[in-house]
């Protein structure tokens, strides 16, 4: 059972040796992440443990795994694509996906659509792979590179690619239509009751007809955006990446600022549960806001003031967010609510499935251990790990591999990147465990300074 604490505090961190930008998805009792040294963990809800983590070959995770009741789906940065037993870990299938390397790193996480798996990479590809075989069934090549997760509604798959947003029917890979209006790169879409909301990255944001790409409003701010808005009821909230504030809440009718909110750069995506928006900012700190007043509920920062890239999603009242000191924190949100609005609707990234039991399963014999309320767990301790290796230690000191001048900006919504890979061919396990230390990112920007 989860320990009692008061809202705003630690039930549990789960420590991996590489950071997380990747936003938790919650299902069945278990949160299922990945992080910068390309492994995908599941760790119980409950008790804090890992479950099993597995590694994928080269590169690291930005991206959110998509999930079904049987399997969890990753792609890492070079574009290798993996089905793992939910259950264990163990790989039922893979593919690679030649699609091009970049600095900036995969940012397109998978979204599962009536048993297809759908994802773009760096080749301006948008591919639609068969959830049970791992087929390609078709590629759509769209003008730029794909930065963004899609979504997909009534038959219909919504991506943004440079500053254009395209709709591609699901059934055959045909373009419907394509917004060509935005003149800035465009982010990850959410969808409410038959509008699409997106920004772009200049600040402008856009509120477009579903079914043929119409703009119906558009509201500029001077500030950059990277993260994908939710709608909950009336109201859009958007994580603000350059500004004064940290959030803006728009009227879904028009587009009108209703507030602000919050201080420090926003890459990730707000999430609402319980009349609370959640966000989390570039200074390590995380707020909850009430809808109705206004005014913080609680704010929470963390030991190590690392950046919080990672999306929050809440289920029945508790927080789960990753962050780039490599801890996934479980935090008492102040609601038995969770996560809702289109963006958890869309399940393009970081969304809960099942969850009327989660708060409440006792951990299962393999998850008792040595640990005290709020304790660190890390990796290690679990039942079933995937690969072999502690993977404790990197380079120099360095706990991820990753040197300490190489942080860098990312997330499953962030175009930020500047990640540089190794290419260093694995042939073995011994050289695949080895190969975690690959993966470096460059630190160029300086998310915290508004000018940057």
């Amino acid at each position: 059972m989860l320990n009692e604490t008061e809202q705003g505090e630690l039930h549990w961190k789960y420590e991996t040796p590489g950071r997380i930008r990747s936003s938790p998805t919650v299902a069945g009792g278990t949160v299922f992440f990945g992080n910068l040294r390309s492994r995908v963990h599941a760790v119980s809800v409950s008790a804090g443990r890992n479950q099993w983590d597995a590694r994928l070959p080269n590169g690291g995770i930005l991206t959110s795994p998509a999930i079904d009741k049987n399997r969890v789906y990753a792609v890492n940065n070079f574009g290798y694509f993996a089905a793992l037993d939910r259950s264990t870990g163990e790989e039922d299938w893979s593919i690679s996906i030649d699609g091009g390397y970049t600095l900036g790193g995969l940012n397109s996480s998978p979204l599962l659509y009536q048993q297809t798996i759908y994802v773009g990479m760096h080749d301006g590809k948008l591919y639609a792979i068969d959830a049970e075989s791992g087929e390609i069934q078709w590629a759509f090549q769209t003008g730029s590179q794909i930065e963004t997760s899609p979504i997909a509604i009534n038959g219909q798959i919504f991506i943004g690619s440079g500053s254009e947003l395209y709709a591609i029917s699901t059934s055959d890979g045909q373009e419907q239509w394509v917004l060509t209006e935005p003149s800035d790169a465009v982010r990850t879409p959410t969808e409410h009751e038959g509008t699409l909301y997106f920004a772009a990255e200049d600040g402008t944001v856009y509120a477009v007809d579903g079914t043929d790409g119409t703009i119906e409003w558009t509201h500029g701010r001077e500030s950059k955006i990277e993260s994908t808005p939710t709608v909950y009821e009336n109201s859009l909230y958007i994580g603000l990446a350059r500004g004064p504030s940290a959030v803006a809440c728009l009227d879904t009718n028009n587009g009108k600022e209703q507030w602000v909110s919050g201080t420090g750069n926003v890459f990730g995506s707000p999430t609402v549960a319980g009349g609370t928006v959640f966000f989390c900012t570039s200074l390590g700190d995380i707020y909850a806001v009430n809808l109705d007043s206004e005014e913080y509920e609680w704010t929470f920062h963390s030991e190590s003031e690392e950046r919080m890239l990672s999306s929050p999603t809440v289920v029945d009242g508790v927080m789960f967010v990753g962050s780039d000191d490599g801890m996934l924190y479980a935090l008492n949100a102040g609601t038995d609510a969770s996560s809702d609005g289109s963006r958890t609707e869309d399940q393009s990234f970081g969304y809960h499935t099942q969850v009327s039991t989660l708060s409440n399963q006792n951990p299962s014999p393999n998850e008792q251990g040595n640990r005290t309320d709020s304790s660190t767990i890390t990796p290690g301790s679990s039942t079933k790990t995937t690969t072999a290796g502690t993977d404790s230690s990197g380079p120099n000191g360095d706990e991820d591999g990753i040197s300490p001048w190489a942080l860098g900006a990312g997330g499953s919504t962030v175009a930020l990147m500047g990640y540089f890979f190794g290419k260093k061919a694995l042939d073995s396990d011994e050289e695949s465990e080895e190969s975690d230390t690959e993966s470096t990112i460059d630190d160029t920007l300086n998310l915290d300074d508004p000018d940057a």
